[in-house]
């Protein structure tokens, strides 16, 4: 028995599906890339001086501690009531500093939880303090 070798038919690869493929990973990388926009607080340092400042009194300082609860001006506070009593102050001394002092080991988050909610209300002029 006698095999007849038949010529091997050529075969075709379509690049259509490919092209495809690549179009649906392009629109999706498209579209999350527009979604996942980084938030972002803008920190600015201060122009070093020759004049340290030598005291803080008249400022309105507020702690934050290692479980993350917050005291304004020797007193403990809510993240609402830290709000209220700092736009307060602020209505009868505009020029008063608010100074933020975390702890050492105060997760990053907390101390972000007051910065956002103090830059809502309007409050863009503090310094964080060691």
């Amino acid at each position: 028995m006698r095999f007849v070798s038949q010529p091997a038919a050529k075969r075709i690869v379509s690049l259509t599906p490919l092209i495809d493929v690549v179009f649906i990973l392009l629109i999706f990388f498209m579209l999350v890339s527009q979604y996942s926009e980084w938030n972002h607080i803008d920190v600015s340092a201060p122009a070093p001086s020759d004049n340290p400042p030598n005291h803080l009194a008249g400022n309105l300082l507020i702690r934050i501690s290692e479980n993350g609860r917050i005291d304004i001006a020797g007193t403990a506070a809510t993240l609402d009531s830290v709000v209220r009593k700092i736009n307060l102050s602020l209505a009868d001394n505009p020029d008063q500093m608010v100074l933020i002092k975390p702890a050492e080991r105060l997760p990053v988050q907390e101390l972000i939880k007051l910065l956002d909610e103090l830059r809502v209300t309007g409050i863009d002029s503090f310094s964080i303090i060691k």
